[in-house]
């Protein structure tokens, strides 16, 4: 704003000189100076970031970004403005992009069931208006600047995630994304006067710069250990479902007066599982009023 008072005042001010000035003969030309002067500090300065575009700049005094109030935020504008980046002055403007950037984390860790899942964690981040210096220091360019703030970050967001993985068992790890997630984000995320930012303390004092927006931890089971894992479960369930007829068997055979300890029970499953999948045949021998059962081990041809 007051770059563009001073460039519409040399503009005015050289007019003024030239056409009202008292009549001698460097009048005209000192009046037409000054106002080409301030018309090419119009020019020269004059930068346009529309209010809806990501777009925002950063204004700097001899380079180094203008920093204002208590809280000493650095100055970020948009729309219209004129800065003036001439010898003496060097008021300019760093442009950066507002838009939101995906920072993502890839590792494998092991939960307290000792067992290694793998995922990543997702950060949505963007460059904080009010902390535009420290943004600035991470680099000379914005693809520069969020490489170097990845690099820095993995570190510890891996440290992070398995400081919550040691507490937390696999099941809920590759189930509970939600939950997951919030865990992580109390973890990295602080907020401060509404706005949240990274936990200084992990990450040696250092915001970066970056406002945070959604945390996301998403972690499954690798292929092999998926399918030792569903392999043993399905072992499980089997194992369940035989001690559930064995006890129906068990039951049965108190009523006949019969007693059946559960490992007798069980070979008689496992008999019933064999004869069902071919392993064993079966031979019913006697009459229609009593018929006793017996089981060939192994099969044989019909010849």
């Amino acid at each position: 704003g007051g770059i563009l008072i001073l460039s519409i005042s040399l503009v005015l001010a050289g007019f003024m000189i030239a056409w009202f000035g008292p009549t001698c003969w460097w009048t005209i030309p000192v009046g037409v100076t000054i106002a080409i002067l301030g018309f090419a500090l119009f020019v020269t300065g004059f930068t346009d970031l529309p209010p809806e575009s990501q777009m925002m700049g950063a204004l700097t005094l001899w380079g180094k970004v203008i920093r204002v109030g208590n809280e000493r935020e650095s100055v970020a504008v948009k729309g219209k403005v004129v800065i003036c980046d001439w010898p003496l002055v060097w008021i300019n403007l760093v442009k950066i992009e507002g838009t939101w950037h995906t920072l993502e984390f890839p590792m494998t860790v092991k939960t307290q069931d000792d067992i290694p899942v793998e995922g990543k964690v997702t950060m949505m981040t963007r460059a904080h208006r009010y902390e535009l210096h420290h943004f600035l220091n991470n680099g000379s360019d914005d693809t520069g600047r969020w490489k170097y703030i990845q690099t820095e970050m993995t570190g510890v967001v891996e440290s992070q995630a398995k400081t919550i993985m040691k507490d937390q068992q696999s099941e809920m790890v590759t189930n509970d994304s939600t939950a997951l997630s919030a865990l992580m984000d109390s973890k990295l995320v602080m907020e401060e006067n509404n706005r949240r930012k990274l936990v200084k303390d992990i990450f040696q004092g250092r915001t970066f710069g970056v406002e945070i927006g959604r945390v996301r931890a998403n972690f499954s089971l690798p292929a092999n250990v998926l399918k030792s894992y569903s392999e043993k479960r399905a072992r499980v369930i089997e194992y369940e479902a035989d001690i559930a007829v064995a006890e129906k068997i068990m039951i049965a055979a108190d009523g006949r007066g019969e007693k059946l300890t559960l490992t007798q029970a069980l070979a008689v499953v496992n008999t019933m599982r064999r004869v069902r999948d071919g392993k064993d045949r079966r031979l019913d021998i006697g009459t229609n009023d009593k018929v006793q059962s017996i089981v060939i081990q192994g099969t044989c041809d019909d010849n």
